[in-house]
């Protein structure tokens, strides 16, 4: 007889070669004539600890590892792109910061040049003085 086989998707690889796959099912409810989906979770064994979470992976029933554990990882059907924050937040950090600088570059490259033709660049308005409506009236 041969072993029963299931296809999922990995949920959790938090423990130690050990997943958790959360396999879907439907069945026929021919009393209101519709299909119901079940989900179930299986434990499954990983012994070179490879797969990452939503991986869609093949398992096959073998003898009882453990209480709940009575899958073994057959193979990973395909893998999840998984993203390391860390390095993604960097990346932006350095985009962000070469953006600003050729911003700097440019506006010091416009300031050069107006003051070589003799044109003085406007200045930045001074915080905390009035410069709307009531301007000319206190001047």
């Amino acid at each position: 007889m041969p072993h029963q086989q299931f296809v999922g998707k990995v949920v959790s690889n938090r423990m130690h070669k050990s997943i958790l796959v959360a396999v879907d099912s439907f069945h026929w409810v021919s009393k209101y004539k519709v299909m119901r989906k079940t989900t179930s979770k299986l434990m499954a064994h990983d012994e070179t600890n490879e797969c990452n979470i939503g991986d869609r992976v093949k398992i096959t029933h073998c003898r009882p590892l453990s209480r709940r554990k009575a899958f073994m990882l057959t193979e990973i059907l395909q893998r999840e792109k998984i993203y390391n924050v860390k390095e993604v937040k960097a990346e932006q950090a350095r985009q962000k910061a070469a953006a600003e600088a050729e911003a700097a570059e440019a506006a010091a490259d416009a300031a050069q040049e107006a003051t070589a033709e003799g044109i003085q660049p406007p200045t930045a308005p001074v915080p905390g003085i009035n410069r709307g409506f009531a301007a000319s009236a206190i001047e």
